[in-house]
Order: structure tokens, then sequence, then C-alpha cells
């Protein structure tokens, strides 16, 4: 692996001020992949991408796009990388698909300054998230699958290199779980893609690499193939699973409740 523009982690210690999550993460995140930050609740997934976004404060290196992490000012950063968590603003959820996408090309939240090039890039992205008939439509009127793509498509409309995606996938019915893989998986060709998660199942048909997290201690790392072959799944959440493959290929995680 290691090459030139995977991020490198080297980091004695991370967290917040009376919380130190990490000490001594050491990581190579491959460049073009999607990577599944793996792991129970409190296990330190959010703060890793929140990290990566210069949310959270480090001390030791982390390398991205070349460069360190510390050294790339705040709106170099915007551009780079593209963070996608829940709406962290209330007023957000009044506007509709479209406007949401404009103003997240755009970086701002007052006003609306609306160039060529960022309508035409709303426009595309809205057709290759399948949300082109919601354009109209209030986030506040959407469902729980179709929020979750629009922010999706938020993110994606800044075109950035790297896409951070914390828990993508929560509060989803199947169905829409398997469009919100579907369209992380689309998006892997020019774009390395980290996704936190607790939820195995999503996980493992999704990801082409795993980072397991337990209380703040890598306990795995590697394909899905070499995980398994670990049970290092199993150790994470402390749970029976089973899994499922058809014609060698595996299709499914099942917990064992009994």
């Amino acid at each position: 692996m290691n090459r030139l523009n995977d991020i490198l982690i080297d980091v004695e210690e991370a967290g917040y001020r009376n919380n130190i999550v990490f000490r001594d993460l050491h990581l190579i995140i491959p460049s073009y992949k999607i990577t599944v930050i793996l792991g129970p609740n409190g296990s330190g997934k959010t703060t890793l991408l929140r990290m990566l976004f210069k949310r959270v404060k480090y001390r030791g290196t982390i390398v991205i796009d070349f460069k360190e992490l510390a050294k790339i000012r705040g709106s170099n950063i915007a551009r780079l990388l593209a963070y996608m968590g829940d709406i962290s603003l209330p007023e957000m959820m009044g506007l509709k698909v479209f406007e949401a996408l404009l103003i997240s090309r755009s970086g701002l939240y007052t006003g609306l300054i609306e160039k060529d090039e960022d309508i035409r890039e709303a426009e595309a992205v809205m057709a290759e998230t399948g949300i082109k008939h919601l354009a109209d439509r209030r986030l506040s009127e959407l469902s729980s699958g179709e929020l979750r793509k629009v922010v999706l498509a938020m993110a994606l409309v800044k075109r950035p290199k790297y896409l951070l995606l914390d828990e993508p996938d929560s509060h989803l019915d199947i169905l829409s779980r398997i469009e919100i893989s579907r369209l992380i998986k689309r998006c892997r060709k020019n774009t390395t893609i980290i996704i936190a998660t607790h939820d195995p199942v999503f996980a493992v048909n999704t990801a082409d690499y795993f980072i397991l997290l337990r209380d703040g201690k890598i306990i795995d790392k590697g394909t899905i193939e070499e995980v398994i072959g670990r049970k290092s799944i199993e150790k994470v959440f402390g749970a029976k699973l089973k899994y499922v493959y058809d014609k060698g290929k595996l299709i499914g995680i099942i917990p064992i409740y009994g």
C-alpha cells in the first residue's frame, strides 16, 4: 500500500480538552478506496473523522494530499475534504434541495452567489445521486432516506478529493441503506472515501478496507478477507457473527442472537 496520496497518520495523542481519545495512533488510509472505520459506540470513530477535518486537536503528524494537515488553511481544507454528518444548522432545513447544494458548493450560508459552474455541478450531482426529483422540496419535508442522499450530495457537490462520512447509514430502512451503499461505491473512482459506522452489515457490503476500533485503540486493519480470517469483527463487538457466501463471494453478515 503506502501510495503517495494515501493519508498518513502518526499521532502521539488526540482528543478534547478533558478527554484524550487516541494515544500512539499510527495509520495509513489508502487512496481511492472506501475505508470503513468500524466499531461500537464510543470507540473513537467520529473523533478520528473530525481530526482529519481539523475539528479535533492532535499532537503528531497527519499528511493529506502531500501536505501536513496542521499547515493547511481552513479555506483550503474545505476545498480538499468534505465532511458529511448530520445537518448542524437548523436554518438549513428550510432550504430547498437545489438551494442547499448551491450553498454547499459556495460555502456561504447567507445570501446566495450563483455561478454557472456551481449550477452545472449541482445539477450534475443531483442526477448522479438520483435526487433530481427532489430539487424543489424543502429539506424539512424529506424522509430520513431522502435527507441522507441530499446530505451526501451536499458533500459531493464540492468535488472533494477526500470524502468523510459519519454514519451515513444511520436511521435508515433496509432499502435506503442499500441505496446509500450503492451511491457511495459509485463515488470511489476519483475520491478517497472514509466512513465511520457501527454497523458491520453495512460495512462489509460497502468497504474495500477496514479499520476496527474499540476504546480508542486499533484492534485490526485490512481487507474484509483479512479481518474475517482473524475473527476481528467478532472481537471488536464482542458478538458472534455468521458470514453468508454465494459462489465463494461474501454477500452478507448476520449477528447471532442466541
